[in-house]
């Protein structure tokens, strides 16, 4: 089955570019074209179950907002003109007005994704950005980029997160494995709470999963994708096995041991990064304080570890 960023390529190497160089030929030394953002298909985790809304022919636009003027309405229009089916794909069905496809401007798009329209820029702004919006400003591809300012702030929001977050978010994710899983589910499970069992093996696992994508200095993806996402990661450390068995298993006592072994190697890799000393245990609330006394800033380092990264006030 062809996947929805194939698919988007095809539709623009085949009908859009080709229309554009026959109508507009000046627009292209103006433009950028992809897809990213909002929706499975942008991740390449799109499937046929995928395919009921949002999906199907459809390729994005990009003006810089100083270039709108002269270009944006002529490429709507021209937009408006393409065939809705491409390869025996049926036309999009956009839910609630979702405008992912079409002409935008780079400003807008990064505005609505991060907040600013050229990303964060200061350390309070980087942490108070969503970090599942900031993997979908990130997301996709763009098949082709003139003027080099959306290929530009993408990079840059790939590679110019301070360490600072970085470590916040590890410390966060690391003090909530050890409260939800290490501390809470054995004492959920004696007093056969299966409610509080059942939340307590999710937050642990959603935890380790974002701090498996911090140590990567990737974003996490929304609560969704988390789990598909953390196996395109270049570095595991060993835990997708133990993940995929402590999210089958039902028995309590392998649940206890599997987070034990997450929390073994995850306390390894902390200790061959450099990120906390050698020798220390494995419940991961030491090494959290550990790795929250290594942020430079002063008051990001003080700051209540158990408070939310997103929630922190310069």
């Amino acid at each position: 089955m062809m996947q929805g960023l194939v698919l988007s390529r095809r539709f623009w190497e085949d009908v859009v570019r080709p229309k554009i160089e026959m109508n507009l030929p000046d627009a292209l030394s103006y433009l950028a074209a992809g897809l990213c953002g909002e929706g499975s298909e942008c991740f390449s985790f799109d499937d046929a179950i995928s395919r009921d809304h949002d999906w199907g022919p459809g390729v994005m636009l990009f003006l810089e907002k100083k270039d709108a003027p002269q270009w944006e309405e002529r490429l709507r229009q021209l937009y408006a003109s393409l065939p809705k089916s491409f390869l025996g794909v049926p036309p999009r069905q956009d839910m609630g007005g979702s405008k992912r496809v079409g002409v935008l401007t780079i400003e807008g798009f990064f505005q609505r994704l991060t907040g600013f329209e050229k990303g964060p820029q200061t350390l309070a702004d980087w942490m108070h950005c969503d970090e599942a919006r900031l993997s979908m400003a990130v997301n996709g591809s763009l098949f082709y980029d003139a003027p080099g300012a959306m290929t530009e702030t993408r990079r840059r929001l790939k590679t110019a997160c301070p360490r600072d977050v970085w470590l916040t978010k590890m410390a966060h994710d690391l003090f909530y494995m050890a409260q939800a899983g290490q501390y809470n589910y054995p004492r959920c499970t004696a007093r056969k709470d299966l409610g509080a069992m059942t939340f307590s093996k999710s937050g642990f696992l959603f935890s380790a999963m974002q701090l498996i994508h911090h140590l990567n200095h990737a974003y996490a993806p929304f609560y969704k994708w988390l789990y598909r996402s953390v196996g395109t990661l270049s570095e595991t450390y060993g835990t997708l096995p133990l993940f995929e068995d402590l999210l089958m298993t039902q028995d309590t006592e392998r649940s206890m041991a599997l987070i034990e072994a997450i929390s073994g190697r995850l306390s390894r890799t902390l200790m061959d990064l450099g990120l906390v000393p050698e020798g220390v245990g494995t419940f991961l609330t030491e090494h959290a304080l550990y790795v929250q006394a290594k942020i430079k800033d002063d008051k990001l380092r003080r700051r209540n570890i158990m408070e939310e990264p997103r929630l922190w006030k310069r």
